[in-house]
């Protein structure tokens, strides 16, 4: 079972119990206080008389034994300290009692109402597995025709462009099915010692040929090495998209990128630097949104998904991410972790 929900499950199962058991014990407490507070009251003459008012034959037996009052006052007493007593003692067995029961009775009717979120989860799950599985498959069966179509192109120019863009349309429907089950996944922060230097130098050396083309001046800076508790995968994730917008939407006339990795107290911070086209003010606190587009990089290739990933490992890290931008002078993105 997925972590969440077993985590959910075990959340909710504590809180019935407890509620169930905190219920038996407010009502034991509440039965003792009230049962103490009546036997406190000191029983006398006229409290005889007016708790055997309904009953003739002993309301006449106590008036011809009206000189032995104090007898029965002292009995009476007795007895309400006899039964404080038992009280006292058998309660916290009785509340003790009470509370399994009430626990038991919870942890039964917590797990009884959650079998059908259970059940809605896993089926929610297997529907974005099988879809994403079934549409990858006749999306890479379309994409192999194409690519051998464009081995040998057709004469006709219009036929070649539309098979270019059928193959454009192609590419783009892999790359949001991908990014869309990697955002309905359930992810978990990694704590094994992992090198974020050299996957970043990765990430950049596989970028080489786009920033080789696009003539990208790189200013990069980190330390040799720099360790910390993190799954590979998900610094490859945030890292990877964030280097891949800069690249996209740098300046076309002096394209330029500034990455920096560093290691700040207990945490460590990515930050790219771009002087591209930048993004409007009232975009800014949206483009993490799932394919949110800012108005000027409709016309530009990409999921709009990319950010909305970021945003959920840096979640998932519990870090922080910020994003400064100005039209046409570029944008920063800072990754705290």
């Amino acid at each position: 079972m997925d972590k969440s929900l077993k985590s959910v499950r075990t959340k909710f199962t504590l809180l019935s119990i407890s509620l169930a058991i905190f219920c038996s014990v407010l009502g034991g407490v509440g039965v003792y206080t009230l049962t103490k507070s009546r036997l406190n009251n000191q029983i006398n003459a006229n409290k005889i008389s007016e708790l055997t008012s309904g009953d003739p034959a002993v309301s006449e037996y106590l008036e011809t034994q009206k000189q032995y009052y104090k007898h029965f006052e002292t009995i009476a007493a007795a007895i309400q300290r006899d039964n404080s007593k038992q009280i006292t003692r058998n309660l916290p067995i009785i509340i003790l009692g009470a509370a399994i029961i009430s626990g038991a009775v919870g942890w039964i009717l917590s797990r009884k109402l959650l079998v059908p979120v259970k059940n809605s989860f896993l089926s929610q799950r297997r529907f974005m597995q099988d879809a994403a599985h079934e549409l990858r498959n006749p999306l890479a069966a379309m994409k192999t025709m194409t690519q051998q179509a464009r081995r040998k192109p057709p004469k006709d120019e219009p036929l070649r462009k539309f098979l270019s863009s059928i193959d454009a349309q192609l590419q783009h429907l892999s790359a949001i099915t991908t990014d869309l089950l990697l955002l309905e996944r359930s992810e978990y922060a990694g704590s094994e010692p992992t090198d974020i230097v050299a996957l970043l130098n990765d990430i950049l050396e596989q970028q080489h040929h786009l920033i080789k083309d696009k003539k990208i001046h790189i200013s990069y800076e980190a330390p040799e090495r720099l360790i910390t508790g993190i799954n590979p995968h998900h610094f490859v994730y945030i890292a990877k998209n964030i280097v891949e917008n800069a690249i996209k939407f740098s300046d076309k006339n002096t394209p330029t990128i500034q990455v920096l990795l560093k290691k700040k107290s207990d945490k460590w911070v990515l930050q790219v630097k771009d002087n591209g086209i930048g993004i409007p003010k009232d975009d800014v606190t949206s483009v993490t949104k799932r394919f949110y587009r800012s108005k000027n990089a409709t016309g530009l290739e990409g999921t709009g998904l990319g950010l909305s990933i970021v945003a959920k490992f840096v979640d998932v890290y519990k870090g922080s991410l910020q994003i400064t931008s100005s039209v046409n002078k570029g944008t920063i993105v800072t990754v705290t972790i």
